[in-house]
């Protein structure tokens, strides 16, 4: 009788794939929101800054609401497909033996992006609503939160998914031990 030493397989979905669309989805967002613009300039949509002037503000999201709802709606989809993401490399670096609390700071971190992205996305869709975008302060608040959500909150959960799965992985022997990585051993 053979024994297949490691026969399992972990039955998550590809990373890859799942990598994949979730950028072609974040960049979708982005395409709708440059693509589907109506009257702002190229130059001042890709310069619009919460920093900048509110009636610039304004008037973009006044103008533009089908570029900044179908922004929204990909860029919502991406944050899901983070979230999908998140669970799936958890969940495989548990199977390969990553017990350390690397798997759960990866975990708290792309939950953390996953939802920062989505309160983005949500932050854009009130902004494609005229009412709320008839009015400059409220239009400079949700401008601020989408830039903060989107920003500072998605990079801070982002780098702590990256920095809990490699990690663990290096921890864990499931990365190779050459190269800078593996220098300091």
């Amino acid at each position: 009788m053979e024994i297949k030493e490691n026969s399992r397989t972990h039955a998550g979905s590809p990373l890859l794939s799942l990598a994949v669309v979730h950028t072609l989805l974040f960049v979708a967002s982005l395409a709708g929101l440059i693509l589907l613009r109506h009257g702002a300039a190229l130059s001042g949509v890709l310069s619009l800054n919460p920093y900048g002037s509110a009636e610039a503000a304004r008037n973009f999201f006044a103008e533009s609401p089908p570029a900044v709802r179908v922004g929204a709606f990909f860029l919502l989809g991406s944050a899901i497909l983070l979230g999908i993401y998140t669970a799936t490399i958890v969940s495989r670096l548990r199977f390969l033996g990553g017990r350390a609390a690397g798997s759960d700071i990866a975990f708290v971190g792309g939950l953390a992006a996953s939802g920062a992205l989505a309160a983005t996305a949500l932050y854009l869709w009130v902004l494609s609503v005229a009412e709320a975008s008839a009015s400059i302060p409220v239009t400079r608040v949700l401008h601020f939160m989408t830039f903060l959500c989107g920003g500072a909150a998605f990079s801070a959960g982002f780098g702590l998914l990256a920095a809990g799965v490699s990690v663990t992985s290096y921890f864990a022997r499931l990365l190779p031990r050459y190269g800078w990585s593996g220098s300091a051993c």
